[in-house]
């Protein structure tokens, strides 16, 4: 059984899309790690994973730790969001064929997209980047040599110019420039929102007003981008147990500066 590490190098060998992200030159792999003609050095750690931000001030965030990125994966492996899931798959599979390669722009441990990419027609491959290491790092369980984790920034992405055919964002951060510079001519922008429903109830029973961002999100993206489709999604679940509300309960922002979580009911949550 290989080991992650050479999972990763599958991946490096056959898909030369990396820069650096100091100097915007050319990353190639030498052995164990990725290096451009500028000697910028980027190890391909144990794990798998590869750490391509420029800072050397990197630091976590304390709330996107692993015990969130685990809450999050085993909430979303409840199949709250499986419609999302599906109205991708088909729109994927029904206007692309052959080779693909996808990034997941903000992939957290990577979940959302592994759901995806599982039912997708053809030869995929993806790339999941995100600014959390905790999360990366725990992504690395999907590693097939098909795939590869890195941390990055979202405002600097270590990629080569219009390198990639679809981008999903699943309800996650992103900088307009950068997707528009990596995304090939005739690539598609997934853009998952949270809508004015999303958690509803989480949102009821902690006084908190609903989600006001939405149209802003939309508008603002009407304007950058050419919009082909847009679809809203709406399932009411029932909390299936009190494991998945704890779950719920610490991978959503929501909670982070609520005290008392405990006593807390949440029978049905809104998905939107």
């Amino acid at each position: 059984m290989l080991k992650k590490k050479e999972k990763s190098k599958i991946f490096l060998k056959s898909n030369n899309i990396f820069e650096c992200p100091i100097c915007n030159s050319e990353l190639s792999l030498n052995e164990n790690m990725l290096n451009c003609i500028n000697n910028h050095t980027f190890d391909i750690k144990s794990n798998g994973s590869l750490f391509l931000v420029s800072t050397s001030n990197y630091k976590e965030s304390k709330h996107y730790n692993k015990s969130f990125f685990l809450a999050r994966r085993k909430f979303i492996n409840n199949e709250y969001y499986k419609r999302v899931y599906k109205f991708i798959i088909n729109y994927i599979n029904q206007n692309y064929e052959n080779e693909l390669l996808i990034l997941d722009l903000g992939c957290g441990e990577f979940t959302h997209t592994n759901k995806i990419c599982e039912n997708l027609d053809g030869d995929i491959k993806v790339l999941g980047v995100d600014y959390s290491k905790s999360a990366i790092d725990l992504a690395t369980d999907y590693l097939d040599g098909n795939n590869v984790f890195v941390v990055g920034d979202i405002t600097n992405l270590p990629l080569k110019n219009e390198s990639v055919d679809i981008i999903i964002n699943f309800l996650s951060p992103f900088n307009e420039k950068e997707v528009n510079r990596i995304l090939k001519k005739d690539g598609t922008f997934i853009k998952i929102i949270p809508t004015k429903m999303y958690l509803r109830e989480l949102r009821e029973i902690y006084n908190m007003s609903e989600y006001n961002n939405e149209t802003e999100v939309l508008v603002n993206i009407k304007e950058k981008f050419k919009v082909e489709l847009e679809k809203e999604i709406v399932d009411s679940f029932k909390i299936k147990n009190k494991e998945d509300l704890k779950y719920l309960l610490t991978m959503t922002p929501l909670t982070w500066n609520e005290i008392n979580q405990k006593n807390k009911e949440i029978k049905e949550i809104t998905i939107a």
